[in-house]
């Protein structure tokens, strides 16, 4: 194009330029200003790729440079040999450990010991009433222990006992065909102040579930052979003895088998 203007030829413009970078670094070394290493003390010029200014001479005094560093701030602890023999206090094994401090020999154990003190913490804050009361079946006096769900029975037995009796009467009834509602014999004997209602003597609570004469009992008044409901309306505080004489009597003759304490 240029010869067709008339400019001059040149006899290299096909030939790719190449960048000089070796003397590129030379000149701006040559530029850098002179520093002095921290760590050796020597005069030296240094080129960073970063605007922070160089500390040391060479990648040997920076790493020699934080390692003294390093044990200046952290001093090296001395190795330790010894190997001390406890008791672990949660089991009662015999265990060898570093560390005095330790107290467990296992993970098992250090489990267990934060339970037993999650435990001990729970109980400590309970604001359960927790005072002695006589159990619902049995009459024995007993206190409820922590995370126990059923307040009223003294023991498991105890509990399924007195759910078994609910659950016959209630199918007896229902078999039956007449009304059935949940009956709770202790109500039914706090009602009639734990007192026979056919015969008159005293039923006292610790002789409940017991064989003997005066064991309190839930009486239907109206038997469930005759079509007496099972509700609180139609059942009374009984003695063994007057219950096991009724039977299926209807309640207009039961006083004919009333018998003496």
């Amino acid at each position: 194009m240029d010869a067709l203007f008339g400019g001059p030829v040149a006899a290299n413009d096909n030939k790719p330029r190449v960048r000089d970078h070796a003397g590129e670094k030379e000149r701006r070394l040559a530029r850098a200003p002179e520093r002095v290493c921290e760590f050796c003390g020597i005069t030296f010029k240094k080129i960073k790729k970063d605007k922070l200014p160089p500390r040391f001479c060479s990648k040997t005094c920076s790493g020699t440079s934080g390692m003294a560093a390093l044990l200046v701030l952290r001093p090296s602890k001395p190795a330790s040999f010894i190997v001390h023999k406890l008791f672990c206090d949660v089991c009662g094994d015999r265990f060898t450990t570093k560390n005095a401090q330790n107290k467990r020999c296992s993970d098992f154990c250090r489990l267990k010991a934060d339970r037993i003190k999650a435990l001990a913490s729970s109980v400590a804050n309970d604001n359960v009433d927790r005072s002695i009361r006589p159990c619902a079946e049995c009459s024995n006096a007993f206190s409820p222990l922590y995370g126990e769900k059923r307040s009223i029975y003294c023991s498991k037995s105890c509990a399924k006992r007195n759910g078994n009796r609910r659950r016959r009467k209630k199918e007896k009834a229902r078999l039956r065909g007449v009304l059935v509602e949940t009956v709770d014999p202790i109500k039914v004997f706090e009602r009639d102040k734990w007192k026979c209602q056919i015969c008159g003597v005293k039923t006292p609570r610790k002789l409940r579930g017991t064989y003997e004469d005066r064991a309190p009992e839930l009486d239907h008044i109206m038997p469930l052979s005759l079509g007496g409901a099972h509700s609180y309306m139609n059942t009374q505080c009984a003695c063994r003895k007057c219950n096991a004489a009724k039977s299926d009597t209807p309640p207009n003759q039961a006083s004919l088998f009333a018998f003496a304490a």
